[in-house]
């Protein structure tokens, strides 16, 4: 699979910014392209790198909300912080669009979630989109290039953007 290449580099290079020993997310989804990193920042500074980076990857950012907050509003219930950033790449997700018949949309768009683990650690994670239509059937057989160039552009996107938003945060 097209995905696998590239990331496994991408674990390498994330794995030392701030390990997580307990954390499963990425064994238990490696099939769709999971990838997972700790900052050792406040969860205000991981956002703003986090949608910089991706930003400079190539993304669009065109939704973003925070759960933890709207669940505030209506409940009073105090949760850990989480945003959800919405990203985009306009030419893989055409690709995706005309290849699924506008079936995909309402999985629109890519996410990546900065999650509050403690005052100065950030858990960022993000599933390849192009990995879980995979997993639910969503792609054409006869249509394979046209995925696999859909599913590179957003994949070589994902793992830069990964790789800015932990560099500076290298120790």
């Amino acid at each position: 699979v097209v995905y696998s290449i590239h990331f496994c580099a991408i674990h390498t290079l994330l794995s030392h910014v701030a390990p997580e020993t307990d954390s499963k997310f990425v064994a238990s989804y490696a099939d769709l392209d999971a990838r997972e990193t700790f900052l050792v920042t406040d969860h205000d500074d991981a956002i703003e790198r986090v949608r910089e980076a991706f930003t400079d990857a190539g993304f669009g950012v065109p939704t973003e909300f925070s759960p933890s907050e709207n669940i505030r509003e209506h409940t009073g219930d105090e949760l850990q912080s989480i945003r959800v950033i919405g990203i985009g790449t306009p030419h893989a997700g055409k690709i995706v669009v005309e290849l699924t018949r506008g079936d995909a949309a309402p999985l629109f768009p890519c996410t990546v979630v900065v999650q509050q683990v403690s005052q100065d650690r950030q858990r960022v994670y993000h599933l390849c989109l192009p990995s879980v239509l995979e997993q639910v059937g969503f792609v054409p057989e006869d249509d394979s290039d046209a995925w696999a160039e859909a599913a590179t552009l957003a994949g070589n996107g994902v793992g830069e953007a990964f790789k800015t938003s932990t560099r500076a945060m290298s120790p």
